[in-house]
């Protein structure tokens, strides 16, 4: 394969902006993940299952669609959903109206976990996120990184925005 396939090649700037994404994602990543487990032995991947679940109604998600939310498969989903519910952090539930169906359900405990890390999580982001770009930065990163997410084939790479922690268990509870 040479470079007169027909391919069109990354110029200097498209390279540029595609090495400087996956070096963010994957140093930000790293960086969340180390701070949650020094602070509450949790993962950022564990962490975000929690924050998918408690976003939802009753605390729940359908197996497949969280899946697609994570952008995992539904066997590495399984996987962590396990090791998740052996410490008692989610539950998992047949679908009465469907018996193939499978819910992962946020536990108390689940919630309990969300709201002592939520802090050290935020505090990270905005350590190594937020405060490193000005509001005008930060707005048009959003727009761009939105653009490119809508634009992506695959499910569930943008969701609603939601809310977790104390709150929204009480709102769980209350409505529940």
């Amino acid at each position: 394969m040479g470079l007169d396939d027909g391919t069109r090649w990354l110029s200097p700037e498209e390279m540029r902006a595609w090495r400087a994404l996956l070096g963010a994602q994957h140093r930000l990543g790293r960086v969340l993940d180390l701070e949650l487990q020094a602070a509450h032995g949790t993962t950022l991947a564990d962490h975000e299952v929690l924050i998918i679940l408690s976003e939802q109604p009753e605390g729940a998600l359908r197996m497949a669609d969280l899946a697609d939310m994570l952008t995992i498969s539904r066997s590495g989903l399984t996987r962590r959903v396990d090791r998740m519910a052996a410490v008692g952090l989610v539950s998992r539930e047949r679908c009465a109206s469907d018996g193939r169906g499978v819910f992962a359900r946020i536990t108390p405990a689940g919630w309990r976990a969300l709201e002592v890390a939520t802090p050290v999580h935020v505090a990270g982001v905005r350590r190594h996120f937020v405060e490193a770009l000005d509001p005008d930065e930060l707005d048009f990163l959003a727009l761009a990184l939105e653009k490119v997410a809508v634009g992506s084939p695959g499910p569930g790479l943008i969701s609603p925005a939601g809310t977790f922690g104390p709150a929204a268990h009480a709102e769980a509870v209350a409505t529940g």
